[in-house]
């Protein structure tokens, strides 16, 4: 028991200080950057629809973004770094809320039942060094 009281407590400050950086810089979790533009018809979409890749062979998690001027958007990991987990995702183009509840710059946009959530059948393969994915809607 004495020997324990006359320790040092740098090594357990070393532990400490590397298992927070560990943490606080995403547990070396690997992304790669995507972003691109949708467009309708060929112009580009509204601000504010909604890209959604949800993971289609792995548990990474859904990740959302919206359009911005020019019908650009990119997507952002929880961890904050830019991008996704590579993998193979389903993708869809959406509305945030429902028709009521829209914008009129996005209540007059259509987007066809193929696009949208839970029919969607645009995929995407992510590589560890990320992507341009452009989604020309029809």
């Amino acid at each position: 028991m004495h020997l324990l009281l006359n320790r040092s407590p740098k090594p357990f400050i070393k532990v400490l200080t590397l298992l927070h950086f560990l943490f606080v810089f995403g547990c070396g979790i690997r992304v790669g950057e995507v972003s691109g533009t949708v467009t309708i018809h060929g112009e580009p979409a509204p601000e504010g629809l909604r890209v959604m890749f949800q993971s289609k062979d792995s548990d990474a998690e859904t990740i959302f973004a919206n359009t911005g001027v020019g019908g650009r958007y990119q997507l952002i990991h929880r961890s904050g770094k830019k991008g996704i987990e590579p993998g193979t995702y389903l993708v869809s183009i959406d509305f945030w809320g429902e028709g009521a509840f829209l914008p009129p710059e996005l209540a007059k946009v259509e987007i066809p039942k193929k696009y949208r959530d839970g029919n969607s059948s645009l995929t995407c393969t992510v590589p560890s060094g990320g992507t341009v994915f452009d989604i020309a809607i029809e």
